[in-house]
């Protein structure tokens, strides 16, 4: 006989896990990438992640993101869409709820072609 999940046991993602796939999400949006090229590679092309904290309480979580926007991009969109994206996949990826995600825009780069 199979239990249900709530008496199954406990998964618990921690602050750090939740902290790289937010800072992951955020260089799949278009014209948003991380601050640093010497970050390690994760594969699939992105070679800088952004920089990220994560609060988690529960099942809820909080992000504070660090990224560099493309010169010319209108940052404000670019924002709004790096928070749109992380907050789908952070909880896609971890089931938490992201209640609340910062966006810092900390530099510009050249648009990459």
């Amino acid at each position: 006989m199979t239990l249900p999940p709530e008496e199954r046991g406990r998964t618990r993602v921690g602050e750090n896990v939740v902290a790289r796939v937010a800072a992951r999400a955020a260089t799949e949006v278009d014209h948003a990438s991380g601050l640093d090229q010497r970050v390690i590679r994760l594969g699939s092309g992105h070679d800088r992640d952004a920089k990220a904290a994560a609060s988690v309480t529960g099942d809820v979580a909080v992000l504070r993101l660090h990224i560099a926007v493309d010169y010319p991009s209108p940052v404000c969109q670019v924002a709004d869409a790096v928070r749109r994206h992380v907050t789908r996949r952070v909880h896609g990826l971890t089931g938490l709820r992201v209640e609340h995600v910062d966006v810092d825009v900390d530099r510009f780069t050249r648009e990459q072609s």
